[in-house]
């Protein structure tokens, strides 16, 4: 089953064609981001994209008074989260980490129906052997829903 369509079809070139044309990820998706901290930023950073759910956060830290330099985890409920931005509190040792690695999902979970559409029809195209992504004579309909939702 498609991120995009449902049903029994699964149409992951008409998926990612339609998410090329836009620009980004519509769909829930899983993404993985490894931010350092600068001077400008302090403990924060900025995800790319607009997160739904926070699945894992891993801090990088070098303590050298324990001769510990390794990844560990970060509690979520300790994370402070506005948006896309995420404010990392320090180590339990109260020193800040080097870098941070975060796994989270993001994306709409409810796709419109003319999303759906747009897709279906990148799909139905693609199914003719004569046509590939270089060639498919898209409606306007579909192309209009492109330029809505392109970022």
């Amino acid at each position: 089953m498609g991120r995009y369509i449902e049903g029994d079809g699964d149409f992951p070139q008409a998926e990612a064609m339609f998410e090329r044309l836009i620009g980004h990820q519509f769909a829930v998706s899983t993404h993985i981001e490894n931010h350092r901290f600068g001077k400008h930023t302090g403990r924060q950073i900025q995800l790319k994209h607009f997160p739904v759910e926070i699945l894992s956060c891993d801090g990088f830290l070098i303590f050298d008074e324990l001769k510990f330099k390794d990844w560990m985890a970060i509690p979520i409920e300790n994370i402070c989260q506005i948006g896309q931005v995420l404010d990392i509190p320090p180590s339990i040792f109260q020193v800040p980490f080097e870098k941070i690695r975060v796994i989270y999902l993001a994306g709409e979970i409810e796709i419109p129906e003319e999303i759906r559409g747009a897709v279906q029809e990148i799909a139905d195209l693609l199914a003719d052997e004569d046509m590939n992504e270089w060639n498919l004579p898209l409606s306007q309909s579909t192309l209009d829903v492109i330029g809505k939702y392109k970022k």
